[in-house]
């Protein structure tokens, strides 16, 4: 009896867990909301932008590749999320970033902030700029 109630005890704990790990993990789905891309200081008291917080604590995690990939392939991150993404792989090394993105994604127009000046740049610009210089302050200042 009391070892009865102790594996039904231990299954209350385990079960709920395993029933939330396929969840993508807080710090992604942050991320994958992200409304405008930005590398370096904001705005007129300079402030790092929330995305690139994000991208940046995502790169210290276990699987920081995984997520990367994950926010890539779902179509419900934004553009600008998938371009921190992207940042992210760059990083790491991960040959081949293009070829995760989707072509018609590549088209589309996505928000960029520069200083204070928000603007709209298509993704496939940005995306060749990571590819090329990965992401810094001059992946930024290059696309007016």
């Amino acid at each position: 009896m009391y070892l009865t109630k102790k594996i039904i005890i231990s299954m209350m704990f385990i079960l709920p867990s395993a029933a939330f790990s396929s969840d993508p993990p807080p710090l992604q789905q942050s991320l994958e909301k992200t409304t405008y891309f930005s590398i370096g200081m904001n705005g007129f008291i300079g402030y790092q932008s929330e995305g690139e917080k994000l991208y940046t604590h995502i790169l210290t995690l276990d699987n920081p590749e995984e997520i990367f990939k994950n926010i890539i392939e779902n179509r419900k991150s934004t553009k600008e999320s998938k371009i921190y993404a992207a940042c992210g792989l760059y990083y790491l090394n991960v040959e081949n970033i293009e070829s995760l993105f989707n072509e018609n994604d590549k088209q589309e127009y996505m928000s960029v902030l520069r200083g204070d000046i928000l603007t709209k740049i298509k993704l496939n610009d940005i995306l060749n700029s990571v590819i090329i210089n990965g992401c810094n302050t001059k992946l930024i200042s290059e696309h007016k």
